[in-house]
């Protein structure tokens, strides 16, 4: 980093508008008055998997052939994401992320992939895998 005209240190000198390191430090609490801390997080998780997820599941690196023939590969066709549930009498009920910290649950969902295997004669078969 170098320094500012006035001693203050730049976060990338090569950037066109020159984010100054103090300027971005200050802007974060405001930030935080706006979003939250906790929102960033809960966003970032949505936006996973609405998103990434599919994004990573079906891209063209997700199929891979075997070792021993060829002709034989998997590939996933797609994805789902549940919703995080518990248990309680044998039904199950959405939950949420305060209520697993309060009980002291794992917040998680369900995955449910659709895999295509195509065997030796081109043959294929989709597979649904929780």
């Amino acid at each position: 980093m170098r320094p500012w005209r006035d001693g203050r240190d730049i976060i990338n000198p090569n950037d066109s508008d020159e984010l100054i390191l103090s300027e971005k430090w200050r802007l974060l609490p405001e930030f935080l008055k706006v979003r939250g801390l906790v929102k960033q997080h809960i966003d970032s998780y949505d936006y996973f998997i609405q998103h990434e997820i599919k994004k990573i599941v079906l891209s063209p690196d997700s199929s891979w052939n075997s070792d021993i023939d060829k002709r034989f590969f998997v590939r996933y066709k797609g994805i789902k994401v549940g919703s995080p549930q518990v248990f309680q009498d044998n039904t199950a009920k959405d939950i949420t992320p305060h209520s697993c910290r309060l009980r002291n649950l794992t917040y998680h969902a369900p995955i449910k992939l659709d895999i295509v295997y195509t065997k030796y004669d081109g043959d294929s078969k989709m597979h649904p895998v929780e």
